[in-house]
């Protein structure tokens, strides 16, 4: 697994989209909440997945919580 400096490489917009990811949002939530579409959060999600290079969002969790970047 690639650790966590992806983090310093995500947008503004990604950073939202992932905090809102691991609360648990789905990706029309998401949009909701930040005035977007669907779509571009879906955009932003394959960004992220791409840059942090988890095959799946199981996998980008369980990247966060081993590096701390969020408890339980």
């Amino acid at each position: 697994m690639a650790d966590n400096a992806f983090r310093h490489s995500l947008t503004p917009q990604e950073t939202l989209v992932l905090e809102l990811i691991m609360r648990g949002s789905t990706s029309r939530e998401a949009a909701r909440l930040l005035g977007v579409s669907h779509r571009t959060v879906e955009f932003h999600r394959a960004n992220i997945m791409q840059k942090s290079s988890a095959r799946n969002m199981v996998d980008l969790v369980r990247m966060m919580f081993q590096s701390g970047e969020i408890s339980a």
